[in-house]
């Protein structure tokens, strides 16, 4: 199984266990290219969370999703593996800077927001 994968189901592994409300989708004809891969519903905040192994990369079109989310009210991050967050949020500011806002959180940073969001 791919880092990317085992990542993933790490994430949902942990959000089935909070039994929160989890979509994941995949990239077909039917979707709608760039759309995160987790759509989560977490005390009635709407996350849009891509994901990404270490030395993943976004696209622009996943970027571009992620930030309609965060425009729109919702929460779109970045889910990245601790060690490749560096990495990947330079590669978003050198290649593009005019997403150099999104969010990027690793796991712990993901936990912690979950968390906050549970008593808000």
């Amino acid at each position: 199984m791919g880092s990317e994968k085992l990542f993933e189901t790490k994430i949902k592994s942990y959000l089935t266990n909070k039994k929160y409300y989890i979509i994941k989708t995949h990239g077909d004809r039917f979707s709608k290219v760039g759309t995160p891969d987790l759509l989560i519903c977490c005390n009635g905040h709407f996350i849009g969370a891509e994901i990404k192994a270490e030395n993943g990369v976004p696209s622009e079109l996943q970027l571009y999703h992620l930030r309609q989310i965060n425009n729109s009210g919702g929460i779109g991050l970045l889910l990245i593996p601790s060690k490749g967050i560096e990495k990947v949020g330079k590669y978003i500011k050198t290649n593009y800077p005019q997403y150099s806002d999104t969010k990027i959180y690793d796991f712990e940073m993901f936990k912690e927001l979950i968390e906050w969001l549970l008593s808000v």
